[in-house]
């Protein structure tokens, strides 16, 4: 029997036949879509360009993961590679990364192709590699490793049918402080600056020497690059001990100032960077950032261009561009703590990785215009811990934005310098920055033993030395929360893979007791103890009574005693011969040093 249909019936099939089609597409499409990504706090820290600017690669320092991002499409896709991604470079003309994991104490050789990213390799280096530098051809990397305060040299072979790069360790050299920013400044010489103080050292990484050590009275050298002038270009801060925490000496910079600098590397190789006071820089350029009104607080990334100098204000959320000519400074906002700028010269934009809000801000250099912001993927809603966070960053929160928590307290740690903060009830004597990182267990708080709790402490500080007005209870319960959780340092021996024997730690304890250290550095209370003590040094107040600050993680600290006179635990018991009550022999002084270096 014939089926006959009508024009209706044919038209309402075809529309039929269309939504099908649509919905088969439609489906093809969802499929062929990157996967969702996770919902996570990924805290990016570096970035490369791939495939000739068409492509970023983040690495995410919390989530341990790279995110590739394409350019054009603003498509982003995720990879899990690592435990604590702190630093992602690009091989020059290969499509292989080195990423550095933090807490998995090794290099990661990563795999570009066909927007897809491939683990290839794990090469182990000194523990805590914080950052990698690579030279111009490809051959030879440094990561530094900052708590183990150690430089591995690396040796990069080529693949070749179809095979990976051949990645192996040269050397391993050990340095006198934990390193952060390094940099080639030749085929075969890089630079290693200090992540705290002010120090930096060139080695020769052919014979895995250093051939140069300099010192400059700055902290927070976040970043060094080489200028096509033949400068190597810095960021970092510069703490006055002689500056009060008032409002004039902050509004007019002279507490602390934020600056770039640049030094010839004729100078940096073969000469003297100080006059003979050692106070003022010789042969080194000086550019200030921020003025009064308007603080630069925290600068972390640079770059240098032609025409221009380009900063990253990690603290104020912003971008800080310095026109050579006229020197003239604009600032452009980023998102929160912006920590990586990413070049792309054929363009002439940037990309500057935000820390702590997991996202990219592109940025025009020619027009000095934000053209977008990428999101890294969803983050889910910020607790107490991450609130704190962002207020420890935050430089706004000081008066007129100078400073941040971590400008002396470098990511919870110390700069080693000296500050007039009034903790000790008086102006005219810098007391030594301590280091935050366990100070939940340390009370009580303040060179004098004032302050019982740490949240009066902390909200001391944000008022008398930041000049913050009136913080509300949130948000030191905030700050409070995220102090509280920040991990002691190792120590220089054990992030070295060289602990004490337990045997031999059990001895050396029983002498460090019967010497009477123990009186005051109480192993059972994180060695320090509630009281304050007459430690037979007086301070310009004539003040003698002190509360003994821990001992866990001294070597990671490189001044010591209430006015940073000590350089070193040696220094301690040797030069000043502390404790004073107490005459140790040789045999018990060096037994109690091996055993401070262990906590």
């Amino acid at each position: 029997m014939p089926v006959w249909v009508t024009s209706f019936e044919r038209r309402s099939m075809k529309h039929s036949l269309i939504i099908l089609l649509t919905s088969l597409m439609v489906v093809s499409n969802v499929a062929a879509a990157p996967a969702e990504l996770s919902v996570q706090h990924r805290r990016p820290a570096a970035a490369a360009l791939l495939d000739e600017g068409r492509e970023l690669c983040v690495a995410n320092r919390l989530s341990g993961s790279l995110s590739l991002v394409n350019l054009a499409q603003r498509i982003v896709l995720e990879k899990q590679v690592g435990q604590q991604l702190s630093d992602v470079v690009a091989l020059p003309g290969d499509n292989h990364l080195l990423v550095a994991d933090f807490a998995g104490g090794s290099v990661i050789v990563v795999e570009h192709s066909a927007g897809r990213l491939s683990v290839r390799d794990r090469v182990e280096v000194s523990a805590w590699p914080e950052s990698i530098a690579v030279n111009e051809l490809g051959s030879l990397a440094g990561v530094a490793s900052l708590w183990s305060r150690r430089l591995t040299i690396l040796a990069c072979v080529p693949g070749n049918a179809g095979r990976s790069v051949a990645v192996r360790t040269l050397h391993q050299i050990d340095l006198p402080f934990a390193p952060r920013a390094v940099e080639f400044i030749s085929s075969s010489q890089l630079v290693v600056a200090d992540a705290f103080g002010g120090r930096f050292v060139v080695i020769d990484c052919s014979f895995g020497k250093v051939t140069a050590s300099h010192k400059l009275p700055i902290h927070n050298i976040r970043d060094i690059m080489i200028g096509d002038d033949q400068r190597l270009y810095l960021t970092c801060q510069r703490l006055n001990p002689k500056g009060y925490t008032n409002s004039e000496d902050i509004h007019w910079g002279i507490l602390i100032e934020n600056e770039v600098l640049a030094i010839r590397l004729e100078s940096l190789l073969h000469g003297d960077l100080l006059h003979s006071d050692h106070r003022q820089p010789l042969n080194v350029e000086r550019i200030a950032l921020g003025g009064p009104g308007e603080g630069a607080g925290d600068p972390e990334a640079v770059l240098v261009t032609p025409d221009q100098i380009v900063v990253t204000l990690a603290g104020t959320n912003e971008l800080a561009i310095v026109e050579r000519v006229g020197v003239r400074e604009s600032r452009i906002p980023t998102g929160q703590r912006p920590v990586e700028i990413i070049h792309d010269e054929i363009s002439n934009h940037v990309f500057v990785v935000n820390s702590l809000s997991d996202s990219v801000t592109v940025v025009d250099l020619t027009t000095n215009r934000v053209l977008d912001s990428i999101s890294l993927g969803p983050s889910p809603a910020a607790g107490p811990f991450e609130r704190g966070e962002r207020a420890f960053f935050n430089a706004k929160l000081s008066l007129e934005g100078w400073m941040s928590c971590h400008s002396c307290h470098t990511d919870g740690h110390t700069n080693n310098g000296l500050a007039d903060t009034l903790g000790d009830g008086n102006y005219g004597d810098a007391k030594r920055v301590p280091t935050l990182r366990g100070v939940w267990s340390t009370g009580p708080w303040a060179w004098n033993g004032s302050q019982h709790q740490l949240h009066g402490q902390i909200q001391k500080s944000l008022t008398a030395t930041m000049h913050h007005r009136v913080p509300d209870a949130g948000l030191i319960t905030d700050l409070t929360t995220y102090v509280s959780k920040l991990e002691r340092v190792p120590s220089v021996v054990v992030a070295r893979g060289d602990a004490m024997h337990p045997e031999a730690e059990y001895k050396s304890r029983e002498v460090f007791e019967a010497v009477g250290c123990s009186a005051c550095h109480d192993g059972f209370t994180s060695f320090t103890t509630a009281g304050t003590f007459d430690v037979g040094l007086q301070d310009r107040h004539g003040n003698s009574q002190f509360n003994p600050p821990s001992l866990s993680g001294v070597s990671q600290r490189d001044r010591l005693f209430h006015d940073g006179r000590a350089k070193s635990v040696e220094d301690v018991l040797t030069r000043f011969g502390h404790p004073s009550k107490n005459a140790l022999t040789d045999s018990e002084r060096k037994i109690v040093i091996d055993f401070l270096r262990a906590l």
